[in-house]
Formats: structure tokens, sequence, C-alpha cells
């Protein structure tokens, strides 16, 4: 077998040098094949990069106070994921309490798809329980050391390491997506549009980074 690879040595050297030359320009060329090979390595990487989630939503209800964060102490109490919900009251001179809710955690890009349903699931009993009305949803991705595993996608044509920083601003679902060296940041009005765009972007389901 070894005898048989040095003496077609030739060709098989250039059997690989086509074939890494077709995956170079599939790979430059093809958006769909960028992004298949990038979902690819991403994959493999999922469980080892660490996010931390910060959720928060305003809000405005016409409960007391007090009555409100009584139901918050309720839930955290309740929370069987030990994530700690926080609670920031804005004064308004109108007849109703309005409030920024804060949800953060600790987490792994491969568990983002069960994060974001209990972000979901927590931001639902709140609004319930507090008879509340949704005006906002923001949800911060943060990575650590300034690694966005999703810069390259972001500025895909300019040489990464080059990049000192940036700051991408897009629009989907009616939600906006900015996206810089250590975060991505979703923000709107809806939440299950807000947590639609998340999961596209963070399995890369849609083309959203072809420029």
């Amino acid at each position: 077998m070894l005898n048989y690879f040095f003496e077609h040595w030739e060709i098989i050297s250039g059997i690989v040098t086509f074939i890494f030359g077709l995956v170079q320009f599939l790979y430059c060329k093809s958006e769909k094949f960028f992004l298949f090979i990038n979902k690819t390595i991403l994959n493999f990487k999922k469980h080892k990069i660490p996010v931390y989630i910060f959720t928060k939503i305003s809000l405005t209800s016409k409960m007391k106070l007090d009555d409100i964060k009584k139901i918050i102490r309720e839930i955290n109490f309740n929370n069987k994921e030990y994530i700690p919900i926080e609670i920031k009251v804005n004064t308004s001179p109108y007849n109703e309490t309005k409030l920024s809710i804060f949800i953060k955690n600790r987490s792994f890009l491969s568990k983002i798809d069960d994060d974001k349903e209990i972000i979901r699931e927590k931001i639902n009993e709140i609004l319930e329980r507090t008879k509340s009305t949704l005006t906002n949803v923001d949800i911060d991705i943060n990575f650590e050391k300034n690694k966005n595993p999703y810069e390259g996608l972001f500025v895909k044509k300019l040489p990464i390491e080059k990049i000192k920083n940036f700051s991408v601003k897009i629009e989907l679902n009616n939600s906006l997506v900015e996206a810089k060296k250590d975060k991505i940041k979703i923000s709107g009005k809806n939440l299950n549009k807000v947590l639609f765009v998340l999961d596209k972007i963070v399995n890369l389901k849609l083309p959203v980074f072809s420029r």
C-alpha cells in the first residue's frame, strides 16, 4: 500500500490539490456551501463556547408595585432552573407601573435552544401573573474574550484577524439584530418574533449573513 502511494504520488498530489482548490472556490463563491461549512464547524464547537444571556423585558402593568415584587419573589423561589429574575421600576406619571425585568444566566451555545424556551416560559409567566403588557424585548448573547463565533459570517469578505472592532445592524422579522465582536443583540416588540430570530441566527437556519 505504501509503495503504491509513493509510485503514484504525483497523481494523488494532483487530485488532492484539485479537491482543495475546488473546496476553496466553492467556499468563496457559494453562499450555501460557505454556510454549510461554517454550520458544520460551529456544531462541533457549540458545547465548548460559553455564553452569558442577558434578557431585558420592558412592560407596563396596572398592578401595584408591591404586588408585582411579591410575584417576582415567588417566581424566583420556584425557579427550578436557578436563573435569577431581577426587577427595576421606572417612574411613570400615568396610572400604571413601568417595569424592566432582567433574566440573566450563563450557558453554552449548544444549550441556547433550551434557554430560549425557558426565557419564553418565564416572560409569559411574568406577563400573565402581573397582568402586564409587553413593550419591548432585548436579548444579549455575550461571548467571552471578544470572541463572537459568528463574526466571520457577518464580515466574511474581510480578514477576521485584522478586524479590531465592528458593528453590524440588520432587521429581521420586525426585530433589530446588532452584532459586535463580543455579542449579538436582538431587540423587538414581539417575544415570539425575537426568539424566532434568535433561533435562526444561532443555528444558521437562514442565510442572514449574506452580504
